[in-house]
């Protein structure tokens, strides 16, 4: 415990030694840089020699020497004319430092004011950037979405028109064969299966699309019927030959 506590003390005397030397170092430093230590030295001078030309003064005049108070007093009213000067100087170069300064601030005020509103319109921009950049992204995705809509409708324009022109092809022939079935049944309901006499039966023959006339196979039912006209017409020419 005891070098526990001698080595704690240690670190305490070391740490306020640190800070001691860091303040002297600080002062030497704006010393340096500041110069109040010529000043003091000049304003402890001029003290001096005011101080040394009154005696001188006094002396004088306890002495009776006019001519050597007069200079003196002379001396001393110039060199209190020189340090007004010097005083208005100062306090005009003051007023011109204010006065600079003044003008400095001001023009750092308006360089603030202008880097804030250059940062506004930065923002603003970069707001109507992102604004402009997201209805860009949109107005494309619309127009993909709208071409592919169109492909699409073309696509199903395509294959409507296909299956229609399908359904036409399968209708015509459709209509064609229909035709040709009712057709068929016309000239077979006609000129088989009649009863009608032989001369009001209408001609065993079918009608080609161009025009011709093709012979009808006969059916059964006209076959029986030509071979008991021809046996009729024989029996009848049988008959005359032996009359």
């Amino acid at each position: 415990r005891e070098a526990a506590c001698k080595g704690r003390l240690k670190c305490i005397t070391r740490e306020r030694e640190r800070r001691v030397l860091q303040r002297c170092f600080l002062a030497i430093q704006e010393e340096t840089v500041e110069g109040r230590h010529f000043r003091q030295i000049e304003e402890m001078r001029r003290r001096y020699d005011d101080k040394i030309l009154i005696l001188e003064g006094q002396l004088a005049q306890a002495l009776g020497d006019e001519e050597k108070a007069k200079q003196l007093i002379e001396e001393q009213v110039r060199r209190m004319e020189e340090e007004k000067r010097k005083a208005r100087e100062a306090e005009r170069a003051m007023k011109d430092a204010q006065k600079d300064a003044r003008a400095a601030r001001a023009e750092r005020d308006k360089a603030l004011r202008d880097r804030d509103e250059a940062r506004a319109a930065q923002e603003e921009a970069d707001r109507l950037r992102a604004i402009a950049e997201r209805e860009r992204d949109e107005a494309i995705a619309d127009a993909k979405d709208a071409n592919e809509r169109a492909e699409d409708y073309k696509q199903a324009m395509v294959n409507a028109e296909q299956a229609q022109r399908t359904l036409e092809d399968l209708l015509r022939k459709k209509n064609k064969k229909i035709a040709g079935l009712q057709r068929m049944l016309v000239e077979l309901g006609a000129e088989s299966d009649s009863d009608a006499p032989p001369d009001e039966r209408p001609p065993a023959f079918f009608v080609n699309e161009d025009g011709a006339k093709v012979p009808r196979p006969r059916t059964r039912k006209e076959r029986m019927c030509m071979a008991y006209r021809e046996a009729e017409s024989a029996r009848w020419e049988l008959r005359l030959r032996k009359g």
